[in-house]
C-alpha cells in the first residue's frame, strides 16, 4: 500500500514534531498490524463513521486498564465475548480477523503440527500499540487547527457555522454597523464575521495531548468511542488576544474528537 503512505508521510518529519516514533513503530509496521490500518485511513481522514462513533474503545484496540495504568491485551479469541454482538458485526465487516501465524506455518509443513496455538484477534484495528500511535498522530494533525471563542464558548469552524446564525437580527445588525452585506457563500460571509465581529475570537491553538475518555467500567474496559477522545489544547488567554496583539499567557481548551468530525 504505497509502502504504507510513504510510512505515514516520513517518520523523520513526525520526529521533528516530537512523535516518538517507536510508537508509530509498533503501531503500523509489525507483521500483524501493518495492512488495512487504521492509522492508513486516519492520515487519508476516510475512517469509517460507524468506528468512531459507535464501538467502545477497548473493543477496537483489544485492551483493558489493570488499576488505570497497566494494560492487558485481550488478542485470544474469546477475550472480547464482554462484545459479543459488537465483536460479531466488526468481524462482518472485516475490521477483525482471526490470526494464527504459527498456524499457517504448521500448514505448510515449515513447523511441527504439536506447535499449533489457539488463533488471536488481529486486523484494521491493530492492537494497544495501535491505539496509542492513532493518539499520537491525532495530536500532530490537530495541531494550529483553528478553534473559534463565540459567546463564552469553544468551537471548531464546522461547529461555529452550524450555530452562527447569519439570519438572526444580531447579524443583520452586526452587518449595517459595518457597512456589509451578506455573500452568496455562506463561508465568505463567515469570514466577514470572524474578521470583524468582537464577539468572534479566531484562536490558533497548539494541541499538547490526547486523552482517554474518563467512562472506564469496574473491569478498566473502557466504553467509550474513539469520538469522545479529549482533546488538549494550548490556547492563549482570550483576554489578551487582541485582532493584532497575543500576549503569552496561556490556558487549556479542552474538546472532544467529535467536535472536529
Amino acid at each position: 500500500m504505497d509502502n504504507l503512505i510513504s510510512y505515514i508521510d516520513s517518520c523523520d518529519y513526525l520526529w521533528l514534531m516530537d512523535l516518538d516514533t517507536e510508537i508509530l513503530n509498533r503501531g503500523i509496521y509489525t507483521d500483524v498490524n501493518r495492512y488495512n490500518n487504521i492509522l492508513i485511513d486516519l492520515k487519508n481522514e476516510n475512517i469509517l463513521k460507524e468506528l468512531l462513533y459507535d464501538y467502545p474503545i477497548s473493543l477496537l484496540f483489544k485492551f483493558r486498564l489493570i488499576r488505570n495504568k497497566f494494560i492487558s491485551h485481550l488478542t485470544d479469541v474469546g477475550s472480547l465475548d464482554k462484545f459479543s454482538n459488537q465483536l460479531k458485526r466488526l468481524d462482518e465487516l472485516g475490521y477483525i480477523t482471526k490470526y494464527n501465524l504459527i498456524e499457517d506455518l504448521v500448514d505448510l509443513g515449515i513447523w511441527s503440527n504439536d506447535l499449533r496455538t489457539p488463533p488471536q484477534y488481529n486486523g484494521y484495528l491493530g492492537n494497544y500499540d495501535t491505539y496509542t500511535a492513532f493518539k499520537s498522530l491525532l495530536t500532530i494533525y490537530l495541531n494550529n487547527i483553528s478553534i473559534f471563542s463565540y459567546k463564552d464558548n469553544y468551537y471548531s469552524y464546522k461547529q461555529f457555522k452550524e450555530i452562527y446564525d447569519i439570519t438572526s437580527f444580531d447579524h443583520s445588525k452586526f452587518c449595517n454597523d459595518n457597512f456589509i452585506n451578506n455573500h452568496s457563500n455562506v463561508d465568505d460571509t463567515l469570514n466577514d464575521v470572524i474578521e470583524l465581529n468582537p464577539e468572534v475570537t479566531l484562536i490558533t491553538s497548539k494541541c499538547i495531548e490526547v486523552q482517554n475518555p474518563g467512562k472506564v467500567d469496574s473491569q478498566g474496559y473502557i466504553l467509550d468511542p474513539l469520538a469522545n477522545l479529549k482533546i488538549i489544547f494550548k490556547a492563549p488567554l482570550e483576554d489578551n488576544i487582541t485582532k493584532k496583539r497575543v500576549s503569552r499567557s496561556h490556558k487549556l481548551i479542552i474538546m472532544n474528537l467529535s467536535d472536529f468530525l
